[in-house]
């Protein structure tokens, strides 16, 4: 039995992999300070000392399951780095361990034996000071006879003790409290028996062991430094670079993943509901133009979630804020669908906007937390050419969705896509926020009491202040104007050749006719389609741009050997042949009827797609980086400007086309986008200016 019982025993657990180890070690060191073991007192603060610390940190390393195996990595992520590329008692320590290993006096592989580790780590710190008190020693022990028992006496070390009142009552009491220890025990021993003769060489030495430990204790603060080290594992540059190593690569495009999920249930939500306007008129008794009033307030209510979410999001949090909107937006969802009256819909259509729409600035939010300067670029054109496909491909899966079902189904599916998007973060999405950085973090730190059965209040609108900034406002208007080429493509579309003329305003009765006949389409999901191809250029422009943004930000960083923000919206010229295919569009609907007018749109819809995301996506990435403390913040209040002012230029599109024609239109709105590329090169050259004109807290290289 008992044989059987051994056999069934558990063995050691096995070792983490270097990757995971690193992440371990590094959200422990950015943990709160109570679970940090106290700083290392330096290799001459004496075996028990030592000792004791080495069995904190390894309390601290089996409270957070580090195998027995990896004791010795975390014994040496705590102890600092020498600076300035010195040789220190870590390099040394690290050097001697690879010396014995060479020897073959440890097993070779890629762990240290925590007991060997042990021995060494004692006999290497015994020997420092044995070095330190020889010499000491040699300088000291001339001098110190002559001078050191008078001048001990007057500062309170004296034959009976410590003088009460004296200079050496008080560091005993601020320093040490009740215990002594170290420089202090010498002398105080030297004062009690005045005799320097028996004990200089240890009298210089403990001084060598103070000194050297409170050296130790200054430079704590660089142990981050060495969070990770084993002779196969490099060690981290600097704390600037270990906030963007909490989480493993395919960690952070999993969190990519999810965020992209978030921002698609907004992008879906809006673009869904334009097609299935005729529909909800019909079947509410009411008309187009009442219904479209839904589509103003959605505007209205999706920047003010945006900028509620992104403010609590700074507050409490990432991860709470979306586990607070999506709820919202689900239940938005639900009474949309089963909305018998037109005020009920805008009510619940304002209800589910609100829940929807903090997603987009929160996301980049996250992307700013987790991802460094030169690789944010990439990964935001990911996540803006994920909802940019979404808001092109959200009019074909609402066309069909109301053409095969109906328009409540549309909602119905919307709340199930959104609990999918509630669930990934529930269970698989962890607080992204830079530790310490949050408003709830300064709330206790400061000491304040907070409210456990209400929110803290917070002004949204205070974000807008950002938007004085000369920089901010500039690459607000590039990107708007770059979605409105994509508007303006997109518009004409479901108004004027989805619904039947019966179901049209006069308004747009000549513009459906004209439209109409030239391309034959009546069918709800046929007509979706021609999104498709807008749709895959947003997809393809927008990771390409950030890549090529990353780039720009890397070569001219490395030629001028600093970091000039604006470099990043280089990246916008290569979409300056915007106004080219708006204009060109409006020629082809113009003049070349039929298929092969329509192929040539199609062609014109996706190089324009490509085109809006490789000058939106510089501009996102732009802001997260010169505002990174507020990056959600920043980018709420851009998506509530630019929304607002699309509210308005969309709802002057369809009067222009039906008073001026297509070409007209798309003329104008092309000459408009050339002002865009000309934003793009001012702000490009006189960035530096521009942002010195209003400081609003710009980040720098250091904290970005």
């Amino acid at each position: 039995m008992a044989e059987a019982m051994l056999q069934l025993k558990p063995g050691p657990p096995e070792p983490f992999s270097r990757e995971h180890l690193r992440q371990v070690l590094n959200s422990w060191h950015w943990a709160e300070s109570l679970e940090h073991p106290v700083p290392f007192p330096g290799p001459l603060a004496g075996e028990d000392n030592l000792i004791t610390w080495i069995d904190a940190v390894k309390m601290h390393a089996e409270a957070r399951e580090i195998p027995r195996q990896q004791w010795a990595n975390a014994i040496l992520s705590w102890i600092p780095a020498a600076e300035g590329g010195k040789d220190g008692f870590r390099e040394r320590l690290l050097r001697t361990m690879r010396a014995k290993r060479a020897e073959g006096e440890w097993e070779r592989g890629r762990f240290w034996n925590w007991e060997n580790f042990k021995d060494l780590f004692l006999k290497l710190c015994s020997s420092e000071v044995t070095k330190n008190h020889r010499a000491a020693a040699v300088g000291s022990a001339a001098a110190l006879p002559l001078i050191g028992i008078p001048l001990l006496g007057a500062i309170g070390f004296t034959s009976t003790g410590v003088a009460g009142g004296s200079i050496a009552a008080g560091i005993q009491s601020a320093v040490y409290g009740g215990a002594t220890g170290g420089v202090f025990s010498v002398l105080q021993s030297i004062g009690a028996r005045a005799a320097f003769p028996a004990v200089w060489n240890l009298a210089a030495g403990a001084i060598g062991a103070g000194a050297t430990a409170a050296a130790t204790r200054n430079n704590t603060n660089n142990t981050i430094d060495a969070i990770m080290t084993s002779e196969e594992t490099p060690l981290l540059s600097n704390k600037h670079d270990l906030i963007y190593e909490r989480f493993s690569s395919r960690q952070k495009k999993f969190l990519v993943a999810i965020v992209s999920w978030g921002g698609l249930v907004a992008f879906f939500t809006s673009g869904t509901f334009v097609p299935s306007v005729p529909q909800i008129a019909k079947d509410l008794n009411s008309t187009g133009e009442v219904i479209s009033y839904a589509v103003s307030i959605y505007i209205l209510a999706s920047s003010c979630g945006g900028l509620i979410g992104s403010k609590y999001s700074k507050f409490y949090g990432r991860r709470p804020s979306y586990l607070w909107c999506l709820p919202l937006m689900i239940t938005g969802s639900f009474g949309v669908a089963t909305a018998r009256t037109v005020p009920q819909l805008m009510v619940w259509r304002f209800i589910q906007a609100m829940g929807a729409s903090p997603g987009l600035s929160v996301g980049a939010g996250v992307i700013g937390d987790i991802y460094k300067l030169e690789e944010r670029g990439a990964a935001l054109g990911s996540y803006f050419g994920m909802g940019l496909l979404g808001l092109a491909l959200a009019p074909t899966v609402g066309g069909v969705t109301a053409h095969y079902w109906s328009w409540r189904a549309i909602h119905y599916g919307l709340a199930a896509f959104a609990f999918g998007a509630l669930f990934c973060i529930m269970f698989f999405f962890p607080e992204t926020s830079h530790p310490g950085t949050r408003g709830i973090d300064e709330y206790k730190r400061s000491g304040k009491k907070h409210s456990s059965w209400r929110p803290v209040m917070l002004n949204p609108l205070s974000q807008l202040l950002m938007l004085r900034s000369p920089n901010i406002l500039s690459v607000g208007f590039i990107g708007l104007l770059a979605l409105l080429t994509d508007f303006t493509l997109m518009i004409p579309l479901p108004y004027t050749i989805v619904c039947p003329i019966s179901q049209k305003s006069p308004t747009l009765s000549l513009i459906l006719s004209s439209q109409g006949k030239r391309y034959g389409i009546e069918n709800e999901a046929l007509i979706g389609l021609c999104f498709i191809p807008l749709g895959i250029g947003n997809a393809i422009g927008a990771p390409l741009s950030g890549w090529i943004s990353d780039k720009i930000v890397i070569k001219y960083k490395k030629q001028r050997g600093y970091w000039y923000p604006e470099d990043r919206l280089r990246a916008c010229l290569f979409s300056c042949y915007l106004p080219i295919t708006v204009l060109a569009s409006g020629l082809i609907t113009k003049y070349i009827p039929g298929t092969r007018g329509l192929v040539l749109n199609l062609i014109c819809f996706f190089i324009n797609g490509m085109g809006c995301d490789i000058a939106f996506t510089p501009c996102g990435a732009y802001v997260v980086d010169v505002l990174h403390e507020n990056s959600a913040e920043v980018t709420a209040a851009v998506n509530a400007l630019r929304s607002l002012t699309l509210a308005i230029a969309v709802a002057m599109l369809l009067p222009m086309i039906n008073n001026y024609g297509h070409l007209f239109t798309n003329a104008i709105v092309s000459l408009i986008s050339v002002s865009a590329v000309l934003l793009t090169i001012l702000t490009i050259t006189y960035g530096d200016a521009m942002r010195a004109w209003v400081d609003i807290g710009y980040s720098t290289a250091e904290n970005n």
